[in-house]
């Protein structure tokens, strides 16, 4: 009986919840609204948060798989700003060394762009310093930028916008010095090697100095 007593109870609740929520038009269209969304909440496949420039620049697995990494030298990195210069009007930039294919987000990293000055250049010390100002590209004749002066801090950022690039974009090559610019060793640059050259000539030329001066007892 007391079973029976609770069902009751509660049929007689719901029944009464049920004519005050359906007795204004209003609260049925609130109810109906609050039902739809509650729906689509539950049912929508979450995706991963963009980025403010990735917009579609997923790639594949398999197509990562079929890209030929290569070496571009600052001269070949430059033609790829996506002004017509290549096929496909192809836009890259690099990061620490990494060169990445930004194509898919040329509205971002193209010639016009808010990230444009980067393109077809090495964006390194750019984000690093979080400043959008021609005056940190290194000249396409100077040597790849070792970034040896950036801050703790400048490391970090410039990390964190690398790992960005990592899953968004991919890699396809390596920014490097140009063969004139670069040792069999391939670590010091030829600007380097005329600086330690004239240092061994000044040596040299004191030794000689020095030896013609002195007098020696037979």
């Amino acid at each position: 009986m007391l079973g029976i007593g609770i069902c009751e109870a509660a049929r007689e609740l719901i029944s009464s919840l049920y004519m005050q929520l359906t007795s204004s038009p209003l609260t049925v269209v609130l109810l109906t609204a609050t039902t739809y969304f509650a729906y689509r909440i539950l049912t929508h496949k979450p995706s991963a948060q963009p980025g403010p420039d990735d917009e579609g620049s997923e790639i594949k697995l398999e197509e990562a798989d079929k890209i030929v990494l290569r070496d571009f030298t600052p001269h070949e990195l430059a033609k790829y700003d996506g002004k017509d210069k290549n096929e496909n009007n192809k836009v890259y930039l690099a990061i620490e060394g990494t060169v990445f294919d930004v194509t898919v987000s040329a509205k971002f990293y193209g010639p016009d762009g808010p990230y444009g000055i980067f393109a077809g250049r090495d964006a390194s010390r750019g984000l690093a310093k979080g400043e959008l100002d021609s005056k940190l590209l290194t000249d396409l004749d100077k040597p790849v930028d070792t970034l040896d002066d950036l801050t703790f801090e400048e490391r970090d950022t410039l990390a964190n916008w690398k790992a960005f690039f990592e899953n968004k974009y991919p890699a396809i090559g390596r920014l490097v010095n140009p063969p004139a610019l670069t040792t069999k060793g391939g670590e010091d640059t030829a600007e380097q090697q005329s600086v330690e050259g004239s240092k061994e000539q000044e040596v040299h030329k004191e030794g000689e100095s020095v030896a013609g001066g002195k007098d020696y007892d037979d």
